[in-house]
């Protein structure tokens, strides 16, 4: 099943896996294998970050493949034989999300893992020289410098760091822009075309 699963996406590299193995092992608060409500709410708590009604939820809800609430981690997967919503699934949540031209998959739980790799000293801020090593390690030269200022420029403090709801907020503003050229562009294909017609 992982096999199929992981079919076509990218493969991380072994210091982008460890960093994402030990987001999982950050994410995972009482130790005990899963991700679930209680441990991301411990989670947002040390963030300073007072999630929706329902957003938490969203987050397992997006990996959650056999609707347990929960994620497993390898180790538990093994113990248990269950391979629902592993450390394998969170990883290829990762792998599908970073993949994603098109913005259509769910993102909520891959931007907490994203902001968590980026804060490499664990303080539960990003600065400034930590977002630009790891973007410069996931894009090479192909990221903007500019989009990194872009974050970092309307931070509360000027403190030079964001958190993580500066970087979600951030996050859902390139997102929404992205969705709103792919509806402009799809509206500018469709002009011209004669009503009540379809494309075979």
């Amino acid at each position: 099943m992982w096999k199929q699963l992981e079919q076509g996406l990218i493969e991380l590299s072994k210091g982008e896996e460890d960093r994402l193995r030990r987001v999982f092992e950050r994410l995972d608060r009482n130790g005990d294998g899963f991700i679930d409500v209680a441990d991301l709410r411990a989670v947002m708590a040390t963030l300073n970050y007072e999630p929706a009604k329902g957003e938490l939820e969203d987050m397992i809800w997006e990996v959650d493949e056999n609707m347990s609430k929960s994620l497993k981690s390898v180790t538990m997967m093994l113990c248990t034989c269950n391979l629902h919503c592993s450390y394998q699934a969170f990883s290829i949540m990762y792998r599908r999300v970073r993949m994603d031209a098109a913005g259509i998959e769910p993102r909520k739980l891959y931007t907490l893992a994203d902001f968590m790799m980026n804060d490499k000293n664990g303080d539960c801020k990003v600065a400034m020289d930590e977002a630009v090593q790891l973007m410069f390690m996931r894009y090479g030269k192909s990221f903007s410098q500019d989009e990194i200022k872009m974050l970092f420029k309307d931070t509360a403090d000027k403190s030079g760091t964001i958190s993580f709801r500066e970087f979600r907020d951030y996050v859902e503003r390139q997102h929404d822009a992205l969705e709103k050229k792919r509806e402009e562009a799809k509206l500018k294909s469709m002009k011209g075309r004669p009503k009540g017609k379809t494309l075979d």
